[in-house]
């Protein structure tokens, strides 16, 4: 078996009496362990006061350094009560009917995200809380055509309540939903032109959006098309 010399008692003793150390050549402290053991119950006290200056030391300036970024970034919205940090997302203008934007998480579609359990729209819950809970079968709409905006304030709110027929029509008389409104000969073509342009460049041609193209090209619009 392995053995060490030990450099306090100058004892030839058994490697497995030894601290591992990685610095050291043979991986192993140079004192072994009963000379630890009694070195640190002799000078426990000096050790402990000197633990105490380390950590209130290094404690403070790391906690220090630790709360600046923490502050910095959004992590400390997240600890605030729920009303308050959905607030805290939120820009607020001054002008009269200006939107009050959602700055935080958004869908694919430009809608809001408010992160709480479970997940909802930002403008549904701005409704709720000036309104109360939103009526089954009913959607929040935007008089603004703003997916982000989130005012709900009395008479200047940008937020009104409208069944599903209701937002598909007024999304057509503002002219947000092209699909509704291509006739069926540009439907044809540009299900035609999947094989040879980007989605991208259909939408530019056609002025719609990429999302509406998508939907045409996976036929999950226009099913009475062939």
């Amino acid at each position: 078996m392995a053995e060490k010399h030990c450099c306090r008692c100058k004892q030839t003793k058994d490697i497995s009496e030894f601290n591992r150390l990685s610095s050291s050549p043979d991986g192993h402290r140079l004192d072994c362990k009963t000379c630890i053991k009694a070195y640190r119950d002799a000078h426990k006290e000096q050790i402990q006061a000197s633990m105490r200056i380390c950590v209130e030391r290094n404690g403070t300036r790391y906690n220090a350094n630790r709360m600046a970024k923490y502050y910095a970034s959004d992590g400390h919205v997240h600890r605030l009560p729920e009303i308050e940090r959905f607030w805290a997302h939120v820009q607020k203008s001054d002008e009269p009917a200006a939107c009050w934007l959602w700055t935080g998480s958004c869908n694919p579609d430009g809608y809001g995200t408010f992160h709480r359990e479970p997940h909802v729209s930002a403008h549904r819950f701005a409704w709720e809380l000036e309104n109360g809970p939103i009526p089954e079968a009913q959607q929040v709409l935007h008089h603004c055509d703003v997916p982000n905006c989130v005012r709900n304030d009395g008479m200047l709110s940008h937020l009104f309540l409208g069944s599903q027929l209701e937002n598909i029509a007024d999304r057509v008389q503002k002219g947000r939903s092209a699909n509704w409104r291509l006739p069926d000969s540009e439907v044809y073509e540009i299900r035609h032109l999947e094989q040879f342009l980007s989605q991208e460049e259909v939408a530019e041609i056609y002025h719609i959006s990429c999302k509406q193209v998508r939907s045409i090209w996976k036929r999950r619009r226009y099913d009475y098309i062939p």
